[in-house]
């Protein structure tokens, strides 16, 4: 991959939102969406090499590592990064409940 051989400078990192888009493109075709033709465009949608060394290819495998770094990095003890983190996730279930519609999934 170009970020792990060093061949790019800066890389855009997206949510599971993203992947539609993706699929779309590596099915139709770049053109049709107007996105450069690349590596990025062209590969399938598949872990790299270095993530499935590590089974790091779902986010949740990825997620943990990167939250307790978040958290090492603040000098944050456990129990309060998990309030904190509490806290942000209620106030998500707060606005999908209000706006449940623009859901991927129904509530039913």
């Amino acid at each position: 991959m170009a970020l792990e051989r060093g061949d790019v400078k800066g890389v855009l990192i997206t949510g599971v939102e993203a992947i539609n888009s993706a699929l779309k493109v590596t099915k139709e075709g770049h053109e049709k969406y107007g996105w450069p033709k690349g590596e990025a465009a062209s590969r399938e949608l598949d872990s790299s090499e270095m993530e499935a060394r590590y089974s790091l290819a779902l986010p949740i495998r990825v997620y943990p590592l990167i939250e307790t770094a978040v958290r090492a990095s603040k000098g944050t003890s456990p129990e309060k990064h998990n309030k904190f983190l509490g806290e942000l996730f209620a106030r998500y279930s707060e606005v999908f409940f209000h706006f449940h519609f623009f859901s991927f999934f129904s509530l039913d």
